[in-house]
This record gives C-alpha cells, sequence and structure tokens, in this order.
C-alpha cells in the first residue's frame, strides 16, 4: 500500500439500514454479511452501540482490521 490504511469513515458516521430492516456496518452489503442488528427485533441505538459494532469500529481505529469483515475491502485498502 501507498499509506497505511485509515479507519473506515462510514462505521462511524452512516447507518446502512438494508430493505429487510437490518442495520449493516457497510453500503456495500449487498449480501447481508455484515449485519449489526435486526431493526425489527432491537432499536436503531441498539444496533449502532451494539458490542459487534464497537469491536469493529475499534479494529479500524487501532488499524487492524484482520480477522473482520472488512479485512479484504478494496475501498478500506485504497
Amino acid at each position: 500500500a501507498l499509506r497505511d490504511p485509515l479507519p473506515c469513515w462510514t462505521i462511524m458516521t452512516e447507518g446502512h439500514v438494508r430493505s429487510d430492516g437490518c442495520l449493516s456496518a457497510c453500503c456495500f452489503d449487498a449480501s447481508g454479511d455484515w449485519i449489526m442488528g435486526d431493526l425489527k427485533e432491537i432499536s436503531f441505538m441498539e444496533a449502532w452501540n451494539s458490542q459487534k459494532f464497537q469491536d469493529l469500529r475499534k479494529a479500524h481505529l487501532e488499524k487492524n482490521v484482520k480477522g473482520t469483515v472488512c479485512e479484504g475491502c478494496i475501498a478500506y485498502r485504497q
């Protein structure tokens, strides 16, 4: 890489609500692999602040996304 990867801004600032009512971590999640919560079962804020989402944000801030859904993301590496 030409530079160190940056933390993904979208997981810090955007909620991606899918047509099935689930909150996804990413706008690239067409297949539903990165679901952070089902908004039919919990509130948006519960999903947004879920441990799963917090752990993903922490991994980005530490610049170590190995083992997360973001590991192979081309947007993260550009």
